[in-house]
């Protein structure tokens, strides 16, 4: 099992209907290639996990480096998984006022307190720790 984790700007300040759209594709696009993961955003900033095999995550992050939404791509982590650590297809959103959001299958609100707590199948894991400090830096209680 492969994983790969970047951070990015969005090209703009996304709304509602621009993040259901990704919710909505991503969740199709990952569920057909086995891909799983997490997807944060918060006030024009993305941090993205994805998990599946080599090589499909390695075309799937070739893909999103060409996405116009996006204004800056670092990659921060890249490496070999023993066993997922999502290995549920999600998003986190900050802040959404949209209720249809929390009918979405693969919908989370971004809880700071739930992502805090989060444990990895390995301790301490490098993705566990930049998912918490993204949550910590950009989720204000």
């Amino acid at each position: 099992m492969h994983y790969l984790v970047y951070i990015s700007a969005a090209a703009y300040l996304m709304d509602d209907e621009d993040l259901k759209e990704i919710l909505e594709v991503s969740r199709s696009n990952n569920t057909g290639l086995n891909v799983t993961g997490l997807l944060l955003y918060h006030d024009g900033n993305f941090i993205q996990v994805l998990e599946g095999e080599k090589e499909v995550i390695k075309e799937l992050y070739q893909k999103i480096t060409i996405d116009n939404r996006h204004a800056y791509m670092f990659k921060m982590l890249e490496g070999t998984l023993e066993k997922r650590n999502f290995p549920d297809w999600s998003m986190g959103f900050k802040a959404l006022t949209s209720a249809q959001f929390s009918e979405l299958n693969g919908y989370r609100e971004l809880d700071k307190e739930a992502i805090s707590s989060m444990s990895s199948n390995t301790k301490d894991h490098p993705v566990i720790t930049l998912v918490k400090s993204f949550v910590d830096v950009n989720v204000r209680d």
